[in-house]
């Protein structure tokens, strides 16, 4: 009996720290990147900040290690395309419907009707 008790409380300590050091179960500042990308356009600085994605696609590299696509969603209010798109290799392997915490270090709006946000999956 103390050996499982002794197991058991090994078991939820290493959990514990498993959560504390990876971030796990920390909330992102936005959602979802369409929320993101509105308060983007409302004036905010998303830059540094982190959103809940859930990958609209499998990891589609850009070649050369440039990062890759893992979402691509409309924004009906906005009437623009919404894209996430990893830098390096920090998405590969992300599937459809995979849910990841992403970073953002920068976006780039320059085309009329697309967004573009560039980061890390942490």
């Amino acid at each position: 009996m103390r050996k499982i008790i002794a197991l058991t409380l090994t078991a939820v300590l290493l959990l514990t720290m498993g959560f504390a050091v990876t971030g796990c179960g920390s909330k992102a500042d936005y959602s979802s990147p369409i929320e993101a990308i509105e308060a983007y356009s409302n004036g905010e600085n998303i830059v540094g900040k982190t959103v809940t994605v859930v990958a609209s696609m499998n990891y589609a590299p850009l070649g050369n290690n440039m990062g890759g696509v893992i979402y691509m969603q409309p924004s009906l209010k906005l009437n623009a395309n919404v894209y996430i798109c990893t830098t390096g290799t920090s998405g590969a392997g992300i599937k459809e419907g995979q849910t990841v915490k992403f970073k953002i270090s920068s976006v780039d709006d320059h085309l009329k009707f697309s967004y573009y946000i560039e980061g890390t999956v942490v």
